[in-house]
């Protein structure tokens, strides 16, 4: 009898850790290129600011749309792209290869970064730091 239920006090211990590990993780989240600019909005807006409303640290994000068009960003790197109607509120580094016409798709992760006593929701291909000056990595893009 005491063997029985110490079989199922570490059965219940294994499911409860399972399940903490399992809750830990992020979901994958396919937005719009007009809901991802939405969700940067209020990012930019929220008070305080850095909070993303429907994206949450460990989360993957996938954004897809046909290349529309390609602009040099003049104020630095990467290229503006207008992605299924929408032009995109940040600069990428495209890939070699891509355009025009092509699926760009886009695969980034929420994370938290700290600095000057306020820790925000980041996007993790933008670095480690806070920074104005950014560009989507090649290596967060796809073209097909």
């Amino acid at each position: 009898m005491v063997l029985k239920r110490a079989v199922i006090l570490a059965l219940v211990i294994v499911v409860v850790i399972l399940a903490v590990v399992l809750l830990m993780g992020g979901a994958t989240k396919t937005l719009t290129p007009t809901q991802f600019n939405s969700e940067l909005t209020s990012w930019a807006t929220s008070n305080p600011i850095g909070n993303f409303p429907n994206l949450n640290p460990g989360d993957t994000v996938k954004i897809s749309g046909s290349i529309d068009s390609i602009t040099a960003y003049p104020l630095g790197t990467g290229s503006i792209v207008t992605l299924s109607g929408t032009a995109f509120l940040f600069p990428v580094s495209l890939p070699s290869g891509c355009a025009v016409g092509d699926t760009l798709t886009l695969t980034l992760h929420i994370t938290t970064i700290s600095g000057g006593g306020q820790t925000v929701e980041w996007i993790q291909e933008f670095g480690t730091a806070y920074s104005t000056t950014f560009s989507i990595p090649a290596s967060a893009i796809a073209c097909t």
